[in-house]
């Protein structure tokens, strides 16, 4: 591990690398800055737009489907553009999409403009992954996704300052878009420095390192890896968005105590993901991703078994800080599993079954919850949580077995 981070490390000269880890920084907080906007700001959007609620669904079907589009395009683009161009176009994408919500006078451009914000978000999500996991001592990893959930806290302050004090939610929009477009100029500038020693080669020899999504998927391991990402985001999404109804409707918790432990659940993923970059390179990324896929695998279990009240409550943030190191362990480990050619695109792949499984996961509960009642909320999250662990020892074994590809 340590002998990976410092080859990682070594790649790059000092000033250099210094800047880019800055930007990469700044980068995963202006991704997750757009991600809770809109549910703030939908209350406001109905009440001006006349909406029914499910409206704010065609709208995050609009963002997924961007995101899980450019996720799957990302590896073939960062080929084509670099990972400078593909940043910068992204960051673009994002700021057009978040400048024609706050200019709209229509409600179905939300629609439009939430699938360009699904194209950019997913752009800059796959490219940043790639260049953090090829580039980056692992440590960075977990810190970058870390800066990432303090983006998303910051979105709704954004967005509610703008309806408080400026009172309108197309302030908030229009200060998101401002704070993206600096992104984009950040990238543009130094869209040299983001080039790698691939990318700087003649374009005949970049062509002959291309691979197909056939010869993808022709790998076993790479399957496996895909399915970890669908899975993993699956549950993280499902206690985000079904706990709150769980310990209300089925456990007799409070509205104001369910809010505060399913906030805590949120937080134990971010405090996590620090705590984990100071210890991945002791630990080892096998070791921290057992243990955190066991982890889930009890706090889910506990949740599920033991119904009481403040159990159920304290589980919460117990499976937060379970969960808080897989994401990003799993994306650093990915080039030396698959390599780095196959990596860059894959990584693109894992990011669109990311995006897949917290749309299905959470959907298909939505499904069963009448018939079978809310305690499926629990049973489902400890199958996902034993399907992971399942999945990674899979993983393990398979890399075990058969060496770097």
């Amino acid at each position: 591990m340590r002998e990976m981070d410092t080859i990682r490390m070594e790649k790059q000269p000092m000033e250099r690398r210094l800047l880019l880890l800055v930007i990469a920084y700044g980068a995963f907080v202006s991704l997750g800055l757009p991600d809770a906007v809109t549910g703030v700001a939908w209350p406001s959007l109905q009440q001006d737009f006349g909406l029914e609620p499910s409206f704010f669904g065609w709208i995050l079907l609009g963002l997924c489907c961007g995101y899980f589009t450019s996720g799957m395009l990302a590896g073939r683009l960062q080929s084509e553009l670099g990972i400078g161009g593909l940043l910068s176009a992204s960051c673009c994408c994002v700021a057009l999409a978040m400048a024609g919500n706050s200019l709209s006078q229509h409600a179905t451009l939300f629609v439009v403009y939430g699938l360009l914000w699904g194209l950019g978000s997913g752009g800059i999500d796959s490219a940043l992954n790639a260049y953090a996991a090829n580039h980056l001592p692992t440590r960075h990893m977990s810190w970058l996704h870390a800066c990432y959930s303090l983006g998303a806290s910051l979105g709704p302050l954004v967005m509610s300052s703008a309806i408080v004090h400026l009172h309108s939610w197309r302030w908030g929009y229009a200060s998101v878009s401002v704070a993206m477009l600096v992104m984009m100029t950040l990238f543009l500038t130094t869209q040299r420095l983001w080039k790698t020693p691939q990318e700087e080669r003649p374009k005949e020899l970049q062509q002959s390192d291309r691979v197909s999504i056939g010869q993808l998927f022709r790998l076993p391991i790479v399957w496996l890896q895909v399915l970890l990402f669908f899975v993993y985001t699956g549950l993280e999404a499902l206690l985000g968005q079904w706990g709150y109804t769980l310990l209300t409707q089925s456990r007799s918790i409070t509205e104001g105590w369910a809010a505060f432990w399913v906030s805590a659940y949120f937080l134990g993923i971010g405090l996590g993901r620090i705590v984990s970059g100071f210890i991945v390179v002791r630990v080892g990324l096998n070791r921290m991703i057992r243990c955190s896929t066991i982890g889930a695998v009890l706090g889910t279990g506990l949740l599920f078994i033991v119904p009481n009240p403040w159990v159920s409550c304290i589980a919460f943030p117990f499976i937060g800080l379970s969960l808080a190191a897989i994401f990003p362990s799993l994306m650093s480990r990915t080039p030396e599993r698959l390599g780095a050619k196959v990596a860059s695109y894959a990584i693109g792949y894992q990011i669109a079954a990311a995006t897949l499984g917290v749309a299905v996961v959470p959907g298909l509960v939505g499904l069963i919850l009448r018939p079978m009642g809310t305690e499926s909320i629990a049973y489902v999250g400890f199958c996902a949580a034993l399907a992971l662990l399942s999945l990674h020892e899979s993983v393990l074994w398979k890399f075990d077995r058969i060496g770097r590809l």
